[in-house]
């Protein structure tokens, strides 16, 4: 059974390529890149994808980007990630 982990993301650029998965244009990337809290998403200790979210007000926070790597859809990690 696979095991599913989020880690805080310290080296953002180097995670750039899996937010431009879920959001094509790159500027738009580099917008917010270096905003809110960033999350790798590992599957098996191995990095699948990245999550980033923001804070938009106190109680408020914004899924921004979501994204796993081609090769890693459809074998159930998303869903282990949102259990």
């Amino acid at each position: 059974m696979s095991e599913v982990q989020l880690q805080q993301v310290k080296d953002r650029g180097s995670f750039k390529e899996y937010l431009l998965l879920a959001d094509e244009d790159e500027k738009v990337v580099e917008g917010y890149l270096n905003e809110g809290i960033m999350y790798a998403i590992t599957v098996n200790q191995e990095v699948a994808g990245v999550c980033l979210f923001l804070e938009i007000e106190d109680e408020t926070i914004e899924l921004k980007n979501i994204a796993l790597a081609r090769g890693t859809e459809e074998k159930g990690s998303g869903r282990k990630l949102w259990s």
